[in-house]
């Protein structure tokens, strides 16, 4: 160590030696950046038990020139034990990347650690990165290594003359994983191999990536190995549960999993047992061509006990329609799916010489209205009144009787053979009103969403949920002329004007005063006297007056009540600004209103130009007039129609790489005429019906382009 800074041109083996008596060991100097260091480092390690001299000649100089003057001498004698190398480590020593840079897995920042030969880390020193094959990785000055090919590489961190190395495979992404080998039955006692593979987007198989098993999920089975892509497991006990398996590079841990989180289901069934009988629900359902039905099988024993852990075998009477067996309910829900556009299907399930058969229906459908909600259920009428449902049908959302929540991205009809005249889409429920006033909802009944008291659905791995799978009719025997289904609460409004709303009240969205729950239609404070209503994606509802006046209740801390107040209210408070108004729409954290001049007012959250809040209904959309508007969810998406049956929609929309961006009014692309939009759909999405009965989907975010709904002509 020096007391100022050297100059690093005078400090060389000339002027810093090491002697071991006279003679002088071989080796080389370093510097430190600040030069108040000079290390001399031998070429090889210092003998133990052995005296040294390191001589500091007269000539090293400082950076102003002045010599030392005088050479400087440190004595010393090395320890009786094995020395240290000076060294530098790269870490990871070894890792893997896909070959893919834009990927974050394509990717990976190496770090280099310098020691001298006592182990002291050396900081401060400058790292020289280099790849020995830069066709399959290439790294930059920072020591982030990227793939580029299939193919091996070594990169190495040089610091003062020493190295490290890190060994650096690159790998195929994969596209997808499942399970190759997956025995559903395994008696007890027995042991049975599991293979887990993956694909490529060619899908070729993958190789080089490393696999985690996990038997959390079955405690039946206890391990008897885990080799690469195999397991073996033994069965232990009685029981129904999944194996899971992932994939993930070398060196980076569970959080580079590619692939998805693949489950194999195995049954260890109860030796001996006979079954008594076996039944299906429902009885029977009618789908769209490429919609998904859904199952459920129940055994039991003589005595009516029932038998989980039974193998059952599902089979289709017609190659028009296919039947698997869903294993995340143990086997005991089927998926049909209908190929064919008109037809009619048997289904049997067996178990243990019994058997029970069921009849699917398939048929196209032409609609006259849909409606969609923020998860993504959505359900529409036809030309005769009859309701379809599609999308997330989670918590017998679908209405057709299936009670596990098969989701299915073409309709499914809705059974119990209602005519409806309007259908209204909330998170996994809907609510549709006949011809009679007589309103009926369906699905979930978590908050008293449908307004009564129903029992309860299975969700994944027999986990129940107050639910109805079939419609149920609203308590009350109310005449009801209009009806709107929220986020987790509903509201209508009677033959004579009132406003009733039941379901979830904890901001005051039900409009009686109270900030409770309701499974039963409660009136809406005020004695007002409603034409129209809409209840909101999220918590607030709004209702326009036979006047044209408008008002809102529950949360307004987003501006959505829009009194100017920002706050929030469980009764009817009026909006500002004295506009008359034929129409509102309650959306997630805003609200909209048509006036009597067709022109749209919007208040809440990000309704203003540049993405900007407002308190009190301000202009959108100038220039347009509209016939109805609809008001969404998924940051203020809101889409209007016109008389000449254009669609506009507007927002401030996620993008792609999850940028926020303002789309203005744009026109619903590909020339198509609609009667009915609906924009309440999960991340701006929105879904219309055309004048031939046609329904389309499409999202600010891609453009705007209409997707034709499956199932129809």
């Amino acid at each position: 160590m020096f007391s100022e800074p050297m100059d690093p041109r005078t400090l060389t083996t000339a002027t810093l030696k090491l002697l071991r008596d006279s003679t002088p060991v071989t080796g080389r100097v370093a510097v430190s950046a600040d030069g108040l260091r000079a290390d001399f480092v031998p070429d090889t390690l210092l003998a133990r038990s052995t005296a040294y001299t390191l001589v500091v000649a007269a000539a090293a100089a400082d950076l102003s020139g002045d010599a030392l003057g005088q050479s400087a001498t440190i004595e010393f004698t090395t320890a009786n034990a094995e020395a240290t190398r000076a060294s530098v480590r790269v870490a990871p020593e070894s890792v893997a990347v896909v070959a893919d840079s834009n990927s974050p897995l394509g990717r990976v920042l190496l770090s280099a650690t310098a020691r001298d030969s006592n182990g002291n880390e050396l900081s401060g020193r400058t790292v020289a990165w280099t790849s020995s094959n830069p066709q399959v990785a290439r790294v930059d000055s920072t020591g982030t290594v990227s793939g580029v090919a299939l193919g091996r590489a070594t990169i190495t961190a040089a610091i003062d003359g020493l190295s490290g190395t890190s060994a650096v495979a690159v790998l195929v992404p994969i596209q997808s994983v499942r399970f190759a080998v997956n025995p559903a039955t395994l008696p007890l006692g027995q042991t049975a191999r599991l293979v887990v593979t993956a694909t490529d987007s060619l899908g070729r198989l993958v190789s080089g990536w490393r696999v985690a098993w996990s038997l959390a999920e079955a405690p039946h089975l206890s391990l008897v190995s885990a080799v690469a892509e195999t397991l073996v497991v033994k069965a232990e006990s009685v029981g129904t549960g999944y194996v899971g398996a992932y994939f993930y590079l070398q060196g980076r841990g569970p959080g580079s999993s590619m692939g998805g989180y693949p489950q194999g289901y195995v049954m260890v069934p109860q030796p001996g047992v006979t079954v008594g009988s076996i039944a299906l629900t429902p009885r029977t359902a009618t789908a769209t061509p490429s919609a998904i039905v859904g199952f459920l099988a129940t055994v039991r024993d003589a005595a009516g006990n029932e038998l989980r852990n039974t193998p059952i075998t599902w089979s289709s009477g017609d190659a028009s329609a296919s039947v698997w067996s869903d294993p995340q309910f143990f086997g005991r829900r089927a998926q049909v799916r209908p190929w064919v556009g008109q037809g009619s299907f048997l289904i049997t399930a067996a178990s243990g010489g019994r058997w029970d058969t069921v009849r699917v229906n398939a048929d196209y459908v032409t609609f006259a209205t849909a409606s969609i909600a923020l998860n993504d259920n959505e359900c529409g009428l036809t030309l005769a009144g009859a309701a379809y449902c599609w999308g997330s049908l989670s918590f017998g959302a679908g209405g057709y009787g299936d009670v596990t929540g098969t989701s299915s991205w073409a309709p499914v009809a809705v059974t119990g053979g209602l005519t409806f005249s309007q259908i209204s889409v909330g998170f996994w429920y809907a609510c549709a009103l006949t011809s009679a006033g007589a309103a009926y909802c369906w699905g979930d009944n978590e908050y008293g969403q449908l307004g009564t008291t129903v029992g309860a659905c299975i969700t994944d791995y027999y986990v129940f949920r107050p639910c109805s799978a079939v419609p149920v009719r609203v308590s009350g025997q109310l005449a009801m002329t209009q009806l709107s289904a929220g986020g987790e609460h509903a509201c209508a409004v009677t033959t004579g004007g009132a406003a009733y709303c039941w379901g979830r009240g904890s901001s005051g969205e039900l409009g009686n005063g109270a900030t409770t729950n309701s499974s039963t239609p409660v009136p809406v404070t005020g004695g007002l006297t409603f034409a129209q209503i809409s209840a909101g994606l999220r918590s607030h509802t709004c209702g326009v007056t036979t006047a044209g006046a408008a008002y809102c209740w529950g949360n307004g801390t987003n501006g959505e009540l829009g009194d100017g107040s920002g706050t929030s209210s469980p009764t009817p408070v009026a909006v500002a600004g004295g506009l008359t108004f034929m129409q509102v729409a309650a959306g997630e954290v805003h609200s909209c209103g048509l006036t009597t001049a067709d022109e749209a007012y919007c208040w809440g959250s990000e309704v203003l130009s540049g993405g900007g809040a407002s308190m009190t209904p301000a202009r959108v959309a100038p220039g347009l007039a509209f016939t109805t508007i609809s008001a969404g969810g998924g940051y203020t998406n809101t889409c209007g129609l016109t008389a000449a049956g254009a669609v506009y929609c507007w927002g401030v929309p996620n993008t792609a790489d999850g940028s926020r961006v303002e789309v203005p009014p744009t026109m619903v692309q590909g020339g198509l005429t609609f009667k009915s939009v609906s924009a309440r759909g999960i991340s701006a999405g929105a879904i219309g019906v055309t004048t031939d009965g046609v329904a389309y989907e499409w999202g600010l975010w891609d453009s705007i382009t209409p997707y034709k709904i499956r199932g129809q002509r």
